[in-house]
């Protein structure tokens, strides 16, 4: 992930929309417990789940395009 500038970039704003949504559905919940389990223990399981799931597509669909696009670039680089 530290090698490359955009993954990691992804990254951090993937956790920023997932923390956006928890703060949209004003979900609270604990840290260190298995990813199964935590919205369960929170106060809004539904928006708790939903926003894992937000953040967990965005990271990697963002994630795929970037390396679609990196690779693009190299195949083009070789090629010139």
């Amino acid at each position: 992930m530290f090698s490359d500038k955009w993954v990691f970039a992804i990254a951090l704003f993937s956790a920023m929309l997932g923390g956006a949504f928890v703060g949209f559905f004003d979900a609270r919940g604990v840290a260190y417990l298995p990813t199964l389990v935590a919205p369960t223990i929170s106060n809004n399981p539904l928006g708790f789940a939903v926003s894992m799931v937000v953040a967990m597509v965005a990271a990697c669909m963002l994630t795929i395009i970037a390396n679609k696009v990196a690779k693009k670039k190299g195949i083009e680089n070789v090629q010139a």
